[in-house]
């Protein structure tokens, strides 16, 4: 205890000395740890004003899940009041949502709902377990995911929550679920029906076609109560074998019959989901029960294969054009680089060991562009043996460096750099808004390794830097959701700054510098539009890694769009938002980067599509100059654009929308914003930000 009290003095020493203790004249920074200062000598130069539009930005398509026993206590019905207390966390990893699941019925934090013959979800006593999430979400400007699972007594066709619903009420339940939020004005992420009924009897006793009718009912309940809900199938813990297997006496995959009869009951899912647990830090080269197909890559190219030939009509045995693929989303809502419980993951789930293999995947998971969303798992979870797989430990509220990865990668601007190439062993994520600079340098090798980084034309002189390091000997004993601290330096000269890396094996430095202005870092704003979203889309005309990509981000309402390389090839995304009127004043700010190259097949810019009572009936396109090619989207009116408004050319402004110009007669005060890409030069990238 008195080492840690000393411990404590001497860092809080060290922060007072990293704010007031730079000289003069020498621009010398005095810290403990030698880290920064102003001799470049052998320094790597990294250039803030070179962005880089080959790779995916570094969008935030990163979310947490928690099981539900993260949340229950011990007793039948009781919520454990620190998990809630934690949910404060999630927004400072600049998480769109938190998945978990409900366990209807029976000791989850769906205790209550449909836990008797008479309790059909209609009553505000069947969520109030629940509830005390899904508002500390709401505070925290989370999404809650909801996971329809298991099947409680008011559904079941026999005594087990592994039963095959009884259709008609499976379908009545999720109605009354879905308008029972809605009626509240509560806007679910997404309703997931089921989790892994795939992975044998684990957690569903039925047949695959006997999934396929438990979706199918709980799909239309939920659509019925609310037509712009986000629904979610499959949940699938083997998506490999569901995209290529045959049961016994079928002519079709899994995959094939899942698609054609959800399609044929017009409820096809706005998103697949499918979970991925990696093997002692690992994606690649696992061998597991079913060799390699225990890989990510056997995951994703099995998706992949199987969502482009049903898009495309080329499915083996289903030659059916499903057209309506194109916005399908894929929702990788479990991911790990490890067996969460198991006993292979005891020296990894609390050590720094997690790092680089957490970074790399984070690499790879953003060239997938057509995975639109992934939650980490676990935010808060059970342990089994004095093993967990916790970002958070459930009974300490210890934070460890698994939370600090996603906390790093969450608080880094989103526009990337060229990055130079550091010693063998050592990676970068490194980028720059107009407030603030970042880079993450993490340790990939089995042994120590060193790097001096000089920072350059980032686009601020001042700034306030925090320098964060996680390794095995800095890993934070607290709840407090900061790595540890390794200084801060207020109001230096930001591009004449060096950084002189000492890193352990499996170490991460992350250096943050924050205009000493005060101006915010992009995706630090909170919208106001946030309050009038309904729900998101995306359009993947062409699937697979490396693609043009789109994005928008839930709370800054801060959209990207780029070719990702390519020289052809098309993407958009959408937010659909409602309450609005002739009389709001929106104002657009954009800025593009990447030398983008006009042309005649060329787009870029962004469409309003109105509703009014009729439907969606006009909508209008507002298009850089050389850009104005009008792409037909399926959103909105789904049609070419009623008139084309230039938003001049490009490098970045600023442009006023006149609802009371551009809206038709009758409209409802619901529009769908599309953000599009085409045939824009390799490198070309564009934000916006509409409020």
């Amino acid at each position: 205890m008195k080492k840690r009290i000393l411990l404590i003095i001497l860092s809080s020493i060290f922060v007072f000395v990293g704010v007031f203790g730079f000289g003069g004249c020498d621009k010398q920074l005095a810290d403990s740890e030698n880290i920064l200062s102003y001799n470049e000598d052998d320094a790597i130069i990294f250039d803030y004003s070179a962005r880089d539009g080959t790779k995916t930005q570094y969008i935030k398509k990163f979310d947490q899940f928690a099981t539900t026993w993260g949340f229950v206590g011990d007793q039948p019905g009781y919520i454990r009041t620190s998990s809630i207390n934690q949910l404060s966390a999630l927004k400072e990893l600049n998480a769109e949502s938190l998945r978990f699941d409900l366990f209807m019925g029976y000791t989850g934090l769906g205790y209550n709902i449909g836990k008797t013959s008479t309790q059909n979800g209609s009553t505000d006593a069947e969520y109030e377990q629940m509830m005390q999430v899904v508002r500390e979400l709401e505070e925290q400007s989370v999404l809650p995911q909801l996971v329809v699972f298991a099947c409680p007594a008011y559904a079941q066709s026999y005594g087990s929550w592994k039963s095959k619903p009884i259709a008609e009420k499976w379908q009545e339940l999720c109605h009354n679920m879905a308008a029972y939020f809605k009626n509240k004005d509560i806007r679910i992420g997404a309703y997931e029906i089921w989790n892994e009924p795939d992975l044998g009897t684990e957690y569903f006793d039925g047949t695959w076609e006997d999934y396929i009718d438990t979706y199918i009912s709980g799909a239309k309940g939920i659509k019925s109560a609310d037509s712009d809900a986000f629904v979610e199938g499959m949940s699938a813990s083997w998506i490999h074998k569901i995209c290529s297997e045959k049961e016994s006496g079928q002519q079709m995959t899994k995959w094939e019959r899942f698609i054609s009869r959800t399609a044929q009951e017009n409820v096809l899912p706005d998103s697949i989901s499918w979970h991925f647990y990696g093997r002692e830090g690992e994606l690649e080269n696992i061998v597991g029960l079913g060799g390699d197909g225990e890989n990510f890559s056997v995951y994703r190219n099995a998706i992949l294969n199987a969502l482009t030939a049903s898009q495309t009509g080329t499915s083996e045995n289903d030659d059916t054009v499903y057209t309506e693929l194109a916005t399908m989303q894929q929702n990788l809502n479990e991911f790990n680089i490890y067996q969460p419980l198991a006993e292979s993951s005891a020296e990894m789930w609390n050590s720094a060991q997690v790092v680089p293999g957490m970074f790399n995947a984070i690499e790879t998971l953003l060239a997938a562009n057509d995975i639109t969303r992934v939650n980490w798992a676990t935010f808060l979870s059970e342990q089994r043996n004095g093993v967990g797989c916790s970002s958070i430990d459930t009974y300490s509220l210890q934070r460890y460096a698994a939370y600090h990865v996603n906390w790093m990668y969450g608080r880094l601007p989103v526009n990337r750099i060229i990055q130079p190439e550091l010693e063998n062993g050592l990676e970068t994520f490194a980028a720059a808004d107009n407030g603030r600079a970042g880079i993450i340098v993490y340790n990939t090798a089995d042994q120590a390794k060193s790097a001096k980084i000089a920072f350059r034309g980032i686009p601020f002189e001042k700034g306030n830097v925090s320098v964060y390091l996680v390794d095995d000997e800095h890993i934070t004993y607290s709840s407090k959701n900061e790595p540890y601290l390794a200084g801060y330096y207020k109001e230096v000269d930001v591009n004449r700054l060096t950084a002189d890396l000492s890193l352990q094996k499996n170490a991460v430095y992350y250096i943050e510098i924050n205009a000493a202005d005060g101006k915010q870092s992009d995706l630090e704003y909170d919208n106001a539009l946030r309050e009038n979203i309904v729900r998101k889309d995306y359009y993947y005309p062409q699937r697979g890694d490396c693609t043009p990509y789109s994005e928008i981000h839930e709370n800054s309402l801060t959209a990207y769009v780029a070719m990702n390389g390519n020289q052809e090839g098309t993407s958009a995304s959408a937010v659909t938002l409602n309450g609005l009127s002739l009389a709001d004043a929106l104002t657009l700010d954009y800025e593009t980067w990447g030398d983008p190259k006009a042309g005649e097949n060329a787009a870029l810019g962004l469409k309003l599509d109105f509703q009014t009572t009729e439907g969606y009936t006009k909508s209008v396109y507002y298009a850089f100059d050389g850009f104005e090619t009008d792409i037909t989207l399926p959103f909105g009116t789904e049609k070419k654009s009623s008139s084309v408004i230039s938003l001049g050319s490009l490098d970045s402004g600023t442009v006023n929308i006149d609802l009371k110009q551009v809206a038709p007669d009758g409209w409802t005060g619901q529009m769908v914003v599309s953000y599009l890409i085409q045939n824009a030069g390799p490198e070309a990238v564009a934000k916006f930000v509409l409020y």
